[in-house]
């Protein structure tokens, strides 16, 4: 017994250094063209749900079409309309309707500077965005029980 409460247990294996000698460090740097699209794509990084959307489709590109597609003006073509369809939200572009790649932008409506005739009850319909019925099919959730928790929410 008075062995085992004297035991203490070894957690860290001895420090070991490794050395990568000269000219072997594999450390690829980006070309003009990704540097460019880094440029224009602020969200690259920052935005975490949408830097993931694109490092998967990069995985899914390479899948598909091989490494040697990667870089290329039709891959940035690829990936920019791709995260733009995902994220319209993002780009402040309109709802996408049928599967439509054009989103249409929203202008805001003049707002009305006469009391309407009538008083009416706000519609209860709630328009979900594309964003929003991911969101709902990623947690299992019909797009109606979905709208019924925002509708929570919201009040």
């Amino acid at each position: 017994m008075q062995q085992l409460n004297n035991y203490r247990p070894t957690l860290q294996a001895p420090e070991t250094e490794v050395q990568i000698p000269q000219g072997q460090a594999n450390i690829q740097q980006p070309d003009r063209t990704t540097m460019a699209w880094q440029e224009r794509n602020q969200w690259y990084g920052t935005d975490p749900e949408m830097t993931a959307s694109a490092l998967g489709l990069h995985q899914k590109l390479v899948n598909e079409r091989g490494q040697q597609f990667v870089g290329s003006d039709e891959y940035w073509t690829a990936v920019d309309k791709t995260i733009r369809r995902r994220f319209p939200d993002y780009f402040g572009e309109g709802e996408v309707a049928n599967g439509d790649s054009r989103a249409v932008t929203r202008e805001p409506r003049a707002a009305s500077v006469v009391a309407p005739a009538s008083r009416s009850r706000s519609s209860k319909k709630i328009r979900l965005s594309t964003t929003q019925l991911a969101v709902a099919k990623k947690f299992g959730l019909t797009p109606e029980q979905y709208a019924r928790e925002v509708m929570k929410m919201e009040n």
